[in-house]
């Protein structure tokens, strides 16, 4: 089950939730329209060894993907810019074993309906 922390959400509040989140053994779904608070967040969450779930802000899967992986490397800045990203660069940040292997901490990423074919397409031409 995933629980979104509110908009906004940040400082103890924000993990506070983390730790009743983890206590529970639940996902945390983190609102990605504001990439500064999102990177803070995936990494009260990582340090809890909570899992994350990507929802708004209509985000490349695989920049959030890399962006997590940077977070999980230590790298707050190259995950901001990863994040800002497309798959194409984040493909050449990460390669597909090690973005697969982020998957454990970051289980979803929410795409508005417009950009699934453009980035199903995107994704062909990556791995083709």
């Amino acid at each position: 089950m995933t629980v979104v922390l509110p908009h906004g959400v940040s400082g103890y509040a924000a993990e506070a939730a983390l730790d009743e989140i983890g206590y529970a053994d639940l996902v945390v779904g983190l609102d990605a329209t504001r990439p500064e608070a999102w990177t803070a967040l995936v990494d009260a969450a990582l340090d809890r060894e909570v899992a994350t779930e990507t929802v708004r802000g209509g985000r490349d899967p695989v920049a959030v993907l890399a962006a997590v992986r940077a977070r999980l490397d230590g790298e707050p800045e190259e995950a901001s810019r990863l994040l800002a990203g497309n798959s194409a660069e984040a493909w050449t940040a990460f390669d597909g074993a090690t973005l697969e292997r982020t998957r454990r901490w970051c289980r979803r990423v929410d795409v508005p309906a417009p950009r699934v074919a453009e980035l199903a397409g995107a994704y062909a031409a990556l791995t083709g």
